[in-house]
């Protein structure tokens, strides 16, 4: 396979909160094969702890997670005055979450696509 000159490789560290296994995996190893260093975090909690200990540049913060749900993880980042760009990620996305999101400084929100989903038509191969 030959590397494509149009594609753009990525540098810094990312985080990738998500207590979905399978999302976790696909952004990391996404991110990753393009140059990323990615780190993973599976609740609130873990999350805070890791943007303090390594400072990612991005944050792909998911809202619904255990331990400490993802607005109020973005409300503590905003704060704390962490110097972090931070994403919004979500299966459950509605349209008063993205604007909450946004006013507590997210950057960005977007509704995820579930992985296993994915997994399986992408396990199926092309025309299945």
């Amino acid at each position: 396979m030959t590397e494509d000159p149009e594609m753009k490789t990525l540098s810094g560290t990312i985080l990738v909160a998500d207590d979905d296994p399978d999302i976790r995996d696909i952004l990391k190893d996404t991110l990753s094969s393009l140059g990323a260093r990615v780190t993973i975090a599976c609740n609130g909690r873990e999350c805070l702890d890791k943007i303090e200990d390594e400072c990612p540049e991005l944050v792909l913060l998911d809202i619904e997670m255990p331990v400490k749900n993802g607005l109020d993880v973005l409300k503590e980042i905003s704060q704390r005055r962490f110097d972090t760009t931070v994403i919004m990620i979500t299966a459950y996305g509605t349209i008063a979450r993205a604007v909450q999101a946004m006013k507590e400084g997210a950057f960005d929100h977007y509704e995820a696509v579930r992985a296993r989903s994915y997994r399986s038509r992408s396990r199926e191969g092309p025309g299945s």
